[in-house]
């Protein structure tokens, strides 16, 4: 089995925060926000990411979650797992 092909250029970096590609979206948000707003970032009619919520997606808290309430935490993921049928959820936090 090959890998997926790496893309050749980046379609769009903000502020040197993001990073968008054809397969590919790392990009900033304050999680402490709405999770309606955070999908609305993501693949709302004005995004720039353009994120399909039909496909499979992945998401990762790398040392996040630790830190916001247990039930703004349960919200965010309960969230994107209504909107993002064929998503992940990777909680990562060092022990």
């Amino acid at each position: 089995m090959n890998p997926p092909a790496v893309p050749d250029a980046v379609l769009e970096t903000q502020n040197r925060h993001s990073l968008v590609t054809n397969i590919y979206s790392l990009v900033p948000f304050d999680l402490r926000r709405p999770v309606d707003q955070l999908i609305s970032y993501l693949c709302g009619p004005n995004s720039s990411i353009g994120l399909d919520s039909s496909l499979p997606t992945l998401f990762l808290a790398e040392c996040v979650l630790v830190y916001m309430p247990s039930e703004e935490s349960f919200q965010l993921i309960k969230g994107l797992a209504a909107h993002f049928p064929h998503s992940a959820f990777l909680h990562y936090e060092q022990a």
